[in-house]
This record gives structure tokens, sequence and C-alpha cells, in this order.
């Protein structure tokens, strides 16, 4: 994992090496916030599905959090060297004792995954595909675009999840709420790789570092309204998102990026889809 790397920053991880770590910064590395955003997801598109909250779907929906959870501190060991560049040097400074956390979160995702399987084959499976696909994202990094798609399916994927609890849906109605959420995860996902262009640079095969911030930007306008137009098809209260997919529009277009700004107006978008959602009735 550490191949590739050049001596600066080699000694610059030496040097932080054994540097204490507090409980809070392990909690904090679980990224509880984005737990959260993933548990409500997988809910709320349960209940546009079916209508109403079943039991095993909410566990599924838990064992989704926790597995966001062990993808992202995985995904922090692995990219510990890169990562210091971006000023996160958890995983460097305690890098046992940190990869035994992240085992630890790791068994009991796969636990919850093997519980879910035995009464659900297809959702257990899903998970599965999730997990899978959160562990060897790492080596996706250097297939141009294959990160951010991955990124993307390890949020769409909880629309299979609660689908998998909804056998009288048809296929069409899950498909658009799949791509729905795809396609703004998508565009999320590489709004937030713009920013780190500069440092991902010969080490990630990113949207933007393979064809250049204006092709980017372009594709992440064009993903965007696609994700819009899936949500005004889903149901059109979802109008209400379209002042905000204006301004990131926009936003995309200024001389000067306001990363920040960008990222919080797609998540506006997409926490207001989600609240939509179970007060609609699938097509």
């Amino acid at each position: 994992m550490n191949a590739n790397i050049d001596d600066a920053t080699l000694a610059a991880a030496e040097s932080l090496r054994g540097q204490p770590v507090s409980t809070q910064e392990y909690l904090l590395a679980i990224r509880p916030k984005l737990v959260l955003y993933a548990l409500f997801g997988t809910l709320m598109c349960m209940g546009h599905l079916t209508g109403s909250w079943v039991w095993e779907c909410v566990f599924a929906g838990l064992v989704v959090a926790l597995l966001t959870s062990g993808i992202m501190i995985w995904n922090d060991y692995f990219d510990r060297y890169h990562d210091i560049g971006k000023d996160r040097t958890l995983a460097v400074r305690q890098p046992k004792r940190f990869l035994g956390y992240v085992i630890g979160v790791w068994l009991i995702t796969l636990g919850g995954i093997a519980w879910v399987w035995l009464d659900n084959p297809f959702a257990g499976w899903v998970l599965a595909a999730m997990a899978l696909n959160g562990f060897v994202y790492g080596w996706f990094r250097v297939v141009p675009l294959l990160s951010g798609l991955s990124v993307a399916f390890s949020f769409a994927g909880l629309v299979l999840i609660a689908g998998a609890y909804a056998p009288d849906v048809s296929m069409f109605s899950i498909g658009v709420l799949f791509i729905c959420i795809l396609a703004m995860a998508f565009g999320r996902e590489n709004t937030a790789d713009l920013e780190d262009l500069e440092i991902d640079t010969r080490y990630k095969a990113t949207l933007s570092v393979t064809f250049g911030k204006d092709i980017a930007v372009s594709v992440i306008s064009v993903v965007t309204v696609v994700s819009v137009g899936a949500a005004l098809f889903i149901s059109p209260w979802c109008v209400v998102v379209v002042p905000f997919t204006l301004k990131v529009m926009v936003g995309l277009r200024e001389r000067e990026l306001d990363f920040d700004r960008l990222q919080k107006l797609y998540d506006v978008q997409c926490l207001l889809v989600m609240v939509i959602l179970p007060f609609v009735k699938p097509s």
C-alpha cells in the first residue's frame, strides 16, 4: 500500500507514528453523520417502496450504516500515507491499533450481513456486493471513473436493500430510484474530487484527474440533471430541489469554485428527495 510513496511522505509518516490518539478521534473516524445518513436513506427508500417500516429492513439499514463506517475506516487505513496531505493522520499515527479497529468493525459488519442474508438472501447478497465494492475501493482508485462509480454505488445500494423488502414493487420503480440516487451520489463525489484535484494527481484516476476540470464539471452537470429528472419522475413534489440544482449549476461555472457550498447544496438536494419519498407511492 505504500508503493510509490515519496520519501518526504514516508518521513512525515515516521514523525507522526506513535503520537497519541483520543477516543473522540476514533469515534469521528466512523463518520457519524454519514452513518446516520445511510440509515436515514435506507428508511426513507423503504417508506417509499413499502409504505411502512419493516423491522427486518430497519435492521438491514443498521447493517448498511455499520458497513458505511467499515468502508470509511478501511479506506482511511489504505490511504493513510496519501491522507497526510489532507491532514488526516489518525491511521498513520497508530497504524496497528487502527487496523485492529478496522478489523473489529468489519467482523461485526460481516456478522450483520450474514444475519440479513439468512432472513432475506437478496438483501444479503446486495450487502455482500456493497461490502466487496467498499473493500476493493482502494484498488479501484487507479481505474478511470471507477472510484467515483464505486462511491456512488455504495449510496445507491441502499435502494436495492429497501427494494429487497418490497416484492410487490416493480423493478422499473426501483430502477428509477436507483438511478436517481446513483447519479446524485456520483455528482456529489466528483464535486468533492474537484477540490482534491491537485492532491489526487498521480494517486487516483478520478474524473477530474483523468479528463480535466472542464470536462468533469460538464459531466457533473449532466448527472445532476439526470438525478433531478429521475426525482421529478418519481414525484412532482421534488420540484422543491430545482432551486438548489440551479445554484449548483451556477456554482460549478464560477471561476473560483466554492467546494464547501457546492457540497452542501448537493446534500440539501438529496435530503429533500429522501424526505419526500415516504409520502409518495411508487408508480
